[in-house]
């Protein structure tokens, strides 16, 4: 009955007596060992095993038949055993102690764990090879953006530079204006500097006459204020006109930019004979601008109306700034328009017109259109020409609204 219950297991059994060796084997040891039962039964175990664990198995053989216990097969993991013909298989034991009538003896279920081993090391190898590849792909990864990184880095400095560039270049246009509307600036000023002199030579005279009315010098000094006020603030409007800052947009109002831009080249149109009008459409709504450059762009457009009118000397000797919202076309932006009534300019013409260093004036640097559109595209809006030959040009530019705080 125990021969036919060990034949029923499903492992390899080895049964060994108190000192080692083999009593019974079943059919599934005799087929993993390749051994007979009669070549096998009396021979140590460890002649089942590969030579190099013989001395060690026998010490641990002797101490286990002085406490035998269970041990389960996993601690027995790593073990192998041999065949007949010599090769050699990864197994699993599990020991268990058989006691009957006062004898001892071992039983150990063997199973062989080759496939399964295998399957572990291509596992392992597979593992390996894959953070392998993982681990050179992290480092490709690492790499390129890395690069990325300085690509991005350097691709900013040439933003920044460009934006530098064309700060400085629209600097150096205001500044060139600037020089080109001194003498409106020293009229300007002639005026208030003016009546600041008379003024104050009237109260200077009517001090030295000893009946004079100090009160009655009020109005005069008062006058002389006005006009000193209003020499400064024409002195801070040029002065802000010729500021270089980097680009701070605010919240204003259209009617005050316009107004700001027309006043300085109110007295080039007046010097020129030529009527400079304002139209302004009623509750437009505020723009979110630098307000220097949105002025720089308006000045430039209406300095080039100024001077293509005056040549041409048309019957009509005037400069229309008209400023309006637009239709849905243009999604509801501000748009400003500058008309002159000079002679226009053909189809081709007007295609070559923004263009850098591109100019019809003689001593023209021909930036003042590419920096002007530059301007407006940098605030989100557009700037563009219309004309027809014979018939005056307008120049417009729209800024996106800005309807809330």
């Amino acid at each position: 009955m125990f021969r036919d219950l060990i034949e029923a297991l499903p492992d390899a059994l080895v049964v060994t007596g108190s000192d080692g060796n083999i009593i019974h084997v079943n059919v599934l040891a005799e087929e993993m060992f390749g051994y007979q039962h009669d070549e096998i039964v009396g021979q140590a175990v460890e002649m089942l095993m590969p030579e190099r664990f013989r001395q060690a198995h026998c010490k641990s053989r002797d101490d286990y038949s002085r406490a035998p216990t269970i041990r389960p097969m996993n601690e027995c993991t790593g073990f192998y055993g041999q065949h007949k013909e010599g090769h050699e298989f990864a197994i699993e034991i599990y020991l268990s102690p058989l006691r009957e009538r006062g004898n001892v003896w071992g039983l150990a279920a063997i199973r062989d764990i080759s496939a399964r081993k295998k399957m572990e090391d291509e596992l392992r190898c597979a593992r390996d090879e894959l953070e392998l590849r993982v681990e050179a792909r992290t480092i490709e990864l690492a790499r390129i953006n890395e690069s990325l990184r300085r690509e991005m880095d350097e691709r900013n400095r040439i933003a920044e530079q460009a934006r530098q560039l064309n700060a400085e270049l629209a600097h150096v246009s205001r500044l060139s204006i600037l020089g080109e509307m001194t003498s409106g600036m020293a009229h300007e000023l002639n005026q208030p500097l003016a009546a600041i002199s008379n003024y104050s030579q009237g109260c200077v005279r009517r001090m030295r006459n000893d009946h004079v009315d100090l009160l009655s010098l009020i109005p005069a000094l008062e006058r002389v204020t006005a006009e000193a006020s209003r020499a400064a603030e024409i002195i801070a409007r040029f002065r802000q006109f010729a500021r270089k800052e980097a680009l701070q947009k605010q919240r204003v109002t259209m009617d005050e930019l316009v107004h700001k831009a027309v006043d300085l080249e109110r007295f080039e149109a007046e010097a020129c004979g030529l009527q400079l009008h304002v139209e302004l459409q009623a509750e437009l709504p505020h723009v979110l601008v630098d307000e220097i450059q949105i002025q720089q762009v308006m000045v430039n457009l209406i300095r080039n109306a100024i001077e293509v009118t005056e040549t041409a000397a048309t019957a009509q000797q005037s400069v229309f700034v008209k400023v309006y919202r637009a239709n849905d076309g243009e999604n509801g932006n501000v748009v400003v328009a500058v008309e002159d009534s000079g002679h226009g300019f053909s189809e081709q013409l007007g295609q070559q017109i923004f263009q850098p260093f591109f100019t019809t004036k003689p001593e023209g640097l021909g930036m003042g259109l590419s920096i002007s559109r530059s301007i407006i595209e940098a605030h989100g809006g557009r700037l563009w020409a219309d004309s027809s030959e014979g018939s005056g040009a307008t120049f417009f530019f729209s800024l996106p609204a800005n309807e809330h705080e």
